[in-house]
């Protein structure tokens, strides 16, 4: 793996960042440049360790098996896809479709980050990080080896729509159970205090403000059927609509701050309003 050089001077953790809307978050992200190797994940639920999936309940179950459990699903995948010879794509793709691996998902885009940390679990705070890795898969080595033993980003290249539509990147645990965590950062990264001195920083977004930054993002168009531009992403956009609507009643926002009204629910509600007209005639009800 190729390294980045650390710089030895002292550390000094960046003091807790909240983010509340929508500008702010971009005003903040700014200062984590892609170019300069940061990249962004967003998490749901802003206590969940950085973990890939094999590495947490119950998929660690087979951790000691788990290389060979993807090459086994590799094999069986010949029937639904054409998968790339590269192993890291392979997994990648797999990773993209649902397989527990030892990849952790990553962006190079905040705003994709930042869908992913407010597009659910409306009652727990969310959170968005920003990392520099140092280390990296150099783009000849296409095989999965055993013996590495520091954690390393693995860039792919675009070969499938989800995996260009998220700017997918990815980290790859070679132990699965050991949690990703903050260590120095090249000093011609340092901003001072804007960005601190260490490569993992934390960012948290409250449920209401998660809600209301979903909501923003869709108006600029991102949406689960933009990130998963396929049949299923468009069907997750619909119920993700829903999800919007129910939470934004459940925490109490003006109807006016949510314009997010489809047909159905228009049509339901008016449908309710002459079922009540209809009841307090003591007329029989509409049939569903």
């Amino acid at each position: 793996m190729n390294d980045l050089n650390k710089a030895a001077a002292p550390l000094s953790s960046p003091p807790p960042r909240q983010i509340t809307s929508l500008d702010e978050a971009i005003s903040t992200l700014l200062l984590f440049s892609p170019d300069n190797g940061w990249v962004f994940r967003g998490q749901s639920q802003a206590e969940w360790p950085l973990l890939p999936a094999v590495g947490r309940a119950p998929y660690s179950y087979i951790l000691a098996n788990d290389i060979a459990w993807f090459e086994e699903w590799r094999r069986s995948s010949a029937p639904f896809c054409d998968l790339p010879s590269d192993d890291y794509e392979a997994l990648a793709y797999a990773q993209h479709y649902g397989l527990p691996t030892r990849l952790l998902d990553w962006t190079r885009s905040a705003l994709v980050a930042l869908f992913f940390a407010c597009e659910k679990d409306y009652e727990t705070e969310g959170a968005v990080f920003a990392y520099v890795p140092l280390s990296f898969r150099p783009s000849s080595e296409t095989r999965i080896k055993g013996t590495d033993k520091k954690i390393y980003r693995v860039d792919v290249r675009p070969f499938d729509t989800r995996i260009s539509a998220q700017q997918a990147t990815f980290v790859f645990f070679p132990q699965p159970l050991q949690p990703l965590e903050a260590e120095p950062l090249p000093s011609v990264l340092r901003r001072g205090d804007l960005i601190g001195d260490l490569n993992l920083v934390k960012f948290l977004i409250s449920p209401k403000d998660k809600l209301l930054i979903a909501n923003s993002l869709r108006l600029l168009g991102f949406t689960r059927s933009f990130l998963f531009p396929d049949v299923e992403g468009l069907s997750a956009s619909f119920r993700h609509e829903i999800e919007i609507l129910r939470a934004a009643d459940d925490h109490g926002f003006p109807r006016a701050i949510y314009p997010l009204r489809s047909s159905l629910e228009r049509n339901w509600q008016e449908r309710r309003k002459i079922i009540a007209e209809r009841q307090q005639r003591n007329e029989p009800d509409l049939e569903v």
